[in-house]
């Protein structure tokens, strides 16, 4: 298509407008323009690494963290060496994170929230560990013991006090009776805040 051509005119237009509009306090309104300028670009068989960051990065700032996560990880695939979408997942990231440390964190975003963490590489130990806290907590023992068992064996000299805390009291859930013994003799570890990467399998169940 050229760049010359109405319809490419117009979108381009379109995706200034929407860009304005996210700079100037009124995300929701750019994140829906830049909607409009996608399903354009769709048509013309047009995928724009812009636009998905665009769409990232406003939906990110309208509060729909889960949809700047999904938008972000494709405008990264499409452009891998993009510094802005770069910046975007490191600043999604946080907001998941922040998500999931939340003791009131509605309990259906929690799984795609953690996926999505691991899929953009931006989970680290306290991540998992609250995943652990909230899928234990909703009856889910065997998964939770999976992320925390996965934990001692990548990552153990990060896990805190309360980290083995939460491995002991979801051992003993389990009738594991030996591990919830030696986790509770292991509080007082040190923390870690740095990335631990889990199997990509994780991220796609």
């Amino acid at each position: 298509m050229s760049l010359h051509s109405a319809k490419t005119r117009k979108m381009l237009s379109d995706l200034k407008n929407a860009f304005d509009h996210m700079e100037h306090g009124r995300p929701q309104e750019g994140y829906d323009l830049a909607l409009q300028v996608q399903a354009a670009a769709s048509a013309e068989g047009i995928n724009s690494p812009m636009v998905k960051w665009l769409l990232a990065a406003s939906a990110d700032l309208a509060g729909d963290v889960l949809s700047a996560a999904r938008f972000i990880e494709e405008a990264v695939a499409l452009d891998p060496l993009s510094i802005p979408a770069a910046r975007s997942v490191s600043i999604i990231g946080g907001r998941l994170r922040e998500g999931l440390l939340a003791s009131d964190f509605p309990e259906n975003k929690v799984d795609a929230t953690y996926k999505s963490l691991l899929r953009l590489g931006e989970a680290d130990v306290v991540s998992h560990v609250a995943y652990a806290r909230h899928i234990s907590a909703a009856g889910r023992a065997a998964e939770a013991m999976d992320v925390l068992a996965a934990l001692t064996k990548l990552s153990a000299d990060d896990l805190d006090e309360e980290a083995w805390a939460l491995i002991a009291e979801v051992a003993g859930k389990l009738g594991k009776t030996e591990l919830a013994a030696e986790a509770r003799s292991k509080a007082g570890l040190g923390r870690g805040d740095k990335p631990v990467q889990f199997p990509q399998s994780l991220a796609e169940a």
